[in-house]
């Protein structure tokens, strides 16, 4: 709470050159906090002081302070220091570190972030697979695809919340990986996660993300955008049970679901309009899939 008021009072009095007379402060934590401040209020002037003091940062929540202050100012000479953190024993630096990647980083640091899409720790993974998003690069392709393809084995490694991550990554990719786009397809449409009662469909959160990322990719480059509409337009089928305009592209046994239905609405408005429409009544309350709130 004191950190809040000092953030909304930064505009009034000198806060910043406050903040940074602690960076080095015997006290852990008040460290930690002119940190926070400094990174909340955009000061980078302070970017070159906070670098050099993550150097001698031993506690982990202390280190993914600074690192995500880092982050916040844009401070690019630190990516290097940061990146030494990726392997660090505290999953809370690793997922500073994971973000931070995806917004300072270049392919010097492929391999680190390429490692963190594989860590033990479900948040760290899905910001890493949001880095690889950001950073738009397809040398992380094959760690998405193995992500999605996890969901044949009866005991995962990654979750929905990774599958739900990657939809969101894929369409950011240049060139977008037409693979991965088939994937991210058959989780819309067809049973992909294995169970002892044979394949199941996805959840429904990833789903909706899969639907959400052709919506995304049809926006991004026009090559997707036709696939996109049959997807549309398979949903608006299935819900008043006429197939006749369906094509073979889509062919799994998609669920009838009027929150999926909306979902595709929604969609096909992102991508003509990059607005999203308010859900429409239905048996089952629908989610505004608030994307352009998400969209950096």
């Amino acid at each position: 709470q004191a950190e809040d008021t000092i953030v909304q009072l930064a505009s009034a009095i000198e806060v910043a050159t406050l903040a940074a007379e602690r960076i080095a402060d015997q006290n852990q934590e008040a460290r930690l906090r002119a940190a926070n401040a400094i990174g909340r209020i955009g000061a980078r002037q302070y970017a070159p002081e906070l670098l050099v003091n993550l150097g001698s940062e031993e506690r982990p929540r202390n280190i993914a302070a600074t690192v995500v202050a880092l982050h916040r100012l844009e401070h690019r000479p630190a990516l290097g220091a940061i990146a030494d953190y990726g392997e660090h024993s505290s999953a809370l630096v690793r997922e500073a570190v994971a973000a931070a990647l995806g917004a300072l980083g270049n392919s010097s640091i492929n391999p680190v972030l390429n490692r963190l899409l594989h860590d033990t720790d479900t948040n760290v993974r899905v910001a890493a697979i949001t880095s690889a998003g950001r950073l738009r690069d397809p040398f992380f392709a094959p760690a998405l695809m193995a992500i999605l393809q996890d969901t044949r084995n009866m005991e995962p490694r990654f979750s929905a919340k990774d599958r739900i991550a990657v939809a969101w990554a894929v369409p950011r990719l240049q060139p977008i990986p037409q693979d991965l786009m088939n994937r991210l397809g058959q989780h819309a449409t067809q049973p992909v996660v294995a169970s002892m009662m044979g394949p199941m469909v996805d959840s429904p959160e990833v789903m909706a993300a899969a639907v959400f990322a052709f919506a995304e990719a049809g926006g991004r480059d026009p090559a997707f955008a036709d696939s996109a509409n049959r997807l549309f337009t398979l949903f608006a089928e299935v819900a008043s049970g006429d197939r006749s305009g369906s094509s073979e592209e889509f062919t799994g046994q998609v669920r009838m679901s009027p929150l999926l239905t909306d979902i595709a609405r929604q969609a096909r408005s992102w991508q003509a309009e990059r607005t999203i429409p308010e859900p429409l009544p239905a048996p089952t309350r629908q989610p505004n899939m608030l994307y352009q709130k998400i969209d950096r």
